[in-house]
């Protein structure tokens, strides 16, 4: 087999547009000016730089009112993403409340302990225990200190209920229960 060698051609790029001035370029041409054709003493501006001045600054202003237009424009952007925003937190808490439902409608018509297995979803109960405290009054072996206040560590007072110790039996109790799973 012959190799073949593809032949490149370049495309002929147009010629680039001039960049219009930035409000720096303008800016710094009106500075250039004013050191070249400003008399330092009188402070005054020599006639053939006067047209020049008034161009740059008719276009110096053109320049800040576009950029009030895009500033104007943007906001708009803005304040219409944030309704985007609200109406579509607005509809995921309706699909989520919908989808609540049908949890509910499922725990009602599936007993614990019981597991349905179709295709690749499946619907079963794991049972749970949770550690509720009975009474206000933790001992404070049981809790820990945070800035604000003592917290009761459940995985402690969890430990000493399983080895039957009585001040963790007083304040708390083991509670099982149920959960749904679904995948």
């Amino acid at each position: 087999m012959a190799a073949t060698k593809k032949a490149t051609t370049k495309k002929a790029e147009a010629p680039k547009a001039p960049r219009a001035p930035t409000l720096y370029d303008i800016d710094d041409r009106i500075a250039e000016i004013l050191e070249i054709y400003m008399d330092p003493r009188t402070g005054e501006i020599a006639e053939e730089a006067t047209v020049e001045l008034e161009e740059l600054d008719m276009k110096r202003e053109d320049k800040l009112i576009g950029y009030v237009h895009i500033i104007k424009e943007m906001e708009l952007l803005v304040e219409g993403a944030e309704t985007e925003i609200k109406r579509m937190k607005g509809r995921a808490k309706a699909i989520q409340n919908r989808a609540n439902f049908l949890r509910v409608r499922i725990k009602e018509a599936v007993e614990p302990g019981t597991e349905i297995k179709k295709g690749p979803r499946r619907i079963w109960y794991r049972r749970t225990t949770a550690t509720v405290f009975t009474t206000d009054e933790v001992p404070k072996e049981y809790c820990k200190h945070t800035p604000e206040s003592w917290a009761p560590q459940v995985t402690l007072v969890r430990d000493d209920l399983k080895a039957g110790k009585q001040e963790a039996v007083d304040c708390a109790e083991v509670k099982r229960g149920w959960s749904l799973n679904l995948e």
